[in-house]
């Protein structure tokens, strides 16, 4: 039994042909969908940038959504926070 899916992606006219799992089928589809809608944003708004120039920009706006999205759920200052509450509510506890 084949477990795996073959399909075609087209992205920035280049066709991409892919073995995926079948639960992964619409999230690459959606992710592909957003590239190309970004590159085409940026074809529309910067119209003398050839699609060569353009998807490095698209791929510096994915890459600087990515660490915007990291930072936001960046939790450290929160873990340390509940560490040190925990430490105090203990040793209240554990006096006599």
């Amino acid at each position: 039994m084949n477990d795996h899916l073959k399909i075609n992606l087209l992205i920035a006219d280049i066709n991409y042909p892919l073995t995926i799992r079948p639960e992964e089928e619409e999230r690459i589809r959606k992710a592909a969908k957003q590239v190309n809608d970004c590159i085409n944003r940026y074809r529309q708004h910067y119209k003398n940038l050839s699609l060569g120039q353009t998807v490095p920009m698209v791929a510096f706006h994915f890459a600087l959504n990515n660490l915007q999205t990291e930072e936001r759920n960046d939790t450290e200052g929160y873990d340390r926070k509940i560490m040190e509450l925990t430490r105090i509510v203990e040793e209240l506890i554990e006096e006599p």
